[in-house]
């Protein structure tokens, strides 16, 4: 029996989640013919419960589902979920429950008499936010200043968003560029904080001097992430349900 363990740190997660050049959000097909079984056990969290690495006690009924199949179930008791009998090949499999943030294995691998096994964790959504945003613009630089409105003292990570659509976030993936602090400390809520943005990096991401961009700002407290196949993006699924307020700003 083989055994995969990921750990949801970026560099890892180029391995498992491979960016797709196929535009749809379809598994790939059966590679080869057999059969083998998918499982994982999964593991909830909260931003209370991750400063010690522990699952919160909520295991039950997360829902399965490999997408373009008839294949879905929920979790047991102790978060464990398993399809036996599963053609061999690689698929996308959602996981959902109301109150966490989705999660999508992209792809998972599916061998011929082989149980693959994926943990995964799941991360209750946070209600931290980012406020107060404001910025200065020069001929080569964004400041921003912010602050920060939390649920707990800990490293968080904040990241920015910049597109020339108007609608940027609207779906979550369609940014151009996104800018982004990692574990930021954050023992003092009310402190205000900086974050600075180079024009020349939006430049090279497509925005040419003159052009209008938005922008807004968001916070989270894992720094997880899947690969949409659709968009070609990463989507990092573990930031807060109350994202900054919107900017523009012509790009110098």
């Amino acid at each position: 029996m083989r055994s995969i363990v990921i750990f949801f740190a970026p560099f890892l997660l180029s391995v498992l989640l491979l960016t797709s050049c196929n535009k749809s959000d379809s598994p790939v097909s059966p590679s080869a013919p057999g059969y083998g079984t998918l499982k994982s056990k999964i593991h909830p969290r909260t931003e209370r419960t991750d400063l010690n690495s522990t699952d919160t006690v909520d295991y039950a009924d997360f829902n399965i589902a490999v997408t373009g199949t008839s294949y879905s179930m929920v979790t047991d008791t102790s978060g464990k979920w398993s399809f036996a009998g599963f053609p061999v090949g690689k698929y996308i499999v959602s996981f959902s429950k109301p109150g966490y943030s989705e999660y999508k294995l992209v792809y998972a691998t599916v061998t011929k008499d082989d149980t693959t096994d994926y943990p995964v964790y799941m991360y209750k959504l946070t209600s931290a936010r980012i406020s107060g945003v404001s910025y200065s613009l020069s001929a080569s630089q964004i400041a921003f200043n912010y602050k920060l409105n939390v649920n707990q003292l800990r490293q968080y990570y904040l990241r920015f968003y910049f597109s020339p659509d108007s609608t940027v976030g609207t779906p979550l993936s369609n940014y151009s560029f996104t800018e982004y602090e990692l574990l930021i400390d954050v023992n003092d809520t009310a402190s205000v904080r900086n974050h600075y943005v180079d024009v020349v990096t939006l430049r090279a991401n497509g925005m040419a001097s003159g052009t209008r961009v938005y922008c807004y700002g968001n916070i989270g407290y894992k720094n997880q992430y899947y690969d949409d196949s659709l968009t070609g993006r990463k989507i990092y699924n573990t930031f807060s349900t109350f994202p900054s307020a919107k900017m523009s700003f012509i790009l110098p």
